[in-house]
């Protein structure tokens, strides 16, 4: 071959290369989109919260949270997914919706510290999630959006940024999501059955079943309702209820810590007493088997669940906490009453879990442990939703009792 045609050949090698790779990004609809960021150098823009007296304990106990996720995300938004820290290593696993819950989570601690630092963290992890999973489509001329991982698209993730889009817009005046709002929760719309269900996979394994994608659907459907006030999403949330609440039962599952916050909204707006009975059966369950004080049961086991208590407990009681905000609601001091001491001592022991200075000094790296809550007393290992499901419960302890706890 000559060498002008190698020449030639190289060329239409490299022109048919930057054609694929356009066709590629026009696939990808808009993946790699650039979203805005605003930094804020202080808490003035914001609209927060009514002011209210915030016990000084738990507050740190969000702002050293927060501190430990701000020493774990990167500059591209991407957080380092689970930490090793007697290694100072980060593990190469990573689960999209665990960021997006995390991310969530931020934006709850942001409301609460109104330290900047920790908006400018929460954006940056929003803008990450979104330029690079968030997919727009077309379903039969209705835009819709979700969030796509390795091909698997699951009803979970369009759920977790909704949360996550609408406490940041809730904050912010300045935030604009509204079309990845109006998308996502198309598609969570889209993905429910007539009868209340929800197809909890979409692109691969539409078939099967998941325990937790529903209560989250739910959650984000109470909230884009109230955040935006379409009558469609409340529809959509009172006959999920009606489908699951059945199927689920009163017994703690991964259903409960999603769908009993979700049931507080839906009582708000319907005066309906069954969401009273769902959710006060379903605390009950949650509460049976917490470790309590005992000539048997070591001081560190108090509060959590199990033989070897771990950073799920924060799932486990989140249930009873939002339980108690009904019986608060609706002056039922003797369910109110019982439930303070499970909360208490669930609360008591999430802060002991979570790695103090003290704690953190022993580490290669204290800065970047410090504010982690590892797996549990046994396991050091600190993955981004063992803080996130603690920090999601905290705050609502905090919120709920304001000042009255005892730590």
């Amino acid at each position: 071959m000559k060498r002008s045609d190698v020449g030639f050949v190289t060329l239409i090698a490299i022109v048919m290369v930057l054609a694929s790779t356009l066709v590629y990004l026009l696939l990808e609809d808009k993946q790699m989109r650039e979203y805005p960021f605003i930094p804020a150098d202080s808490s003035n823009r914001f609209i927060f919260p009514q002011d209210m007296e915030k016990n000084d304990t738990l507050l740190g106990y969000l702002s050293d949270s927060g501190e430990y996720l701000l020493h774990h995300v990167g500059s591209s938004g991407k957080w380092d997914y689970e930490y090793e820290p007697s290694e100072d290593r980060n593990l190469p696993r990573y689960n999209i919706l665990r960021h997006a819950g995390t991310t969530y989570s931020l934006a709850l601690i942001f409301k609460y510290t109104r330290d900047p630092d920790h908006y400018n963290g929460t954006v940056r992890t929003l803008n990450y999630l979104l330029s690079h999973h968030l997919h727009f489509d077309d379903w039969s001329g209705t835009e819709v959006a979700y969030i796509e991982e390795k091909g698997l698209v699951k009803l979970g993730g369009a759920a977790l940024a909704v949360l996550a889009v609408v406490e940041v817009e809730e904050v912010d005046p300045l935030a604009r999501y509204e079309r990845e709002l109006d998308a996502l929760g198309e598609f969570l719309l889209a993905m429910q059955h007539e009868d209340g269900s929800f197809q909890c996979f979409y692109k691969d394994m539409e078939d099967e079943h998941s325990d937790y994608y529903p209560g989250e659907a739910l959650l984000a459907l109470a909230r884009l309702y109230d955040h935006t006030g379409n009558d469609r999403y409340l529809r959509s949330l009172l006959k999920g209820l009606d489908n699951y609440n059945p199927y689920f039962g009163i017994h703690y599952t991964a259903y409960t810590p999603w769908a009993t916050e979700a049931m507080v909204y839906a009582y708000s707006w319907t005066n309906d007493t069954s969401y009273l009975d769902q959710c006060y059966q379903m605390a009950e369950s949650c509460r049976t088997g917490q470790n309590l004080p005992g000539p048997n049961v070591p001081e560190t086991h108090v509060g959590g669940w199990g033989s070897d208590p771990a950073a799920n407990s924060a799932s486990r009681v989140e249930g009873v906490v939002d339980s108690y905000l009904l019986a608060r609601r609706t002056n039922d001091t003797e369910r109110m009453e019982r439930y303070d001491g499970t909360m208490e001592y669930s609360a008591r022991f999430l802060i002991n879990l979570q790695y103090d200075d003290v704690e953190a000094m022993s580490f290669p790296r204290p800065d970047k442990v410090k504010g982690g809550t590892p797996l549990s007393y046994n396991e050091d290992n600190i993955r981004i939703d063992y803080v996130q499901h603690a920090v999601v419960v905290m705050a609502k302890i905090m919120v709920y009792r304001e000042v009255d706890l005892n730590i």
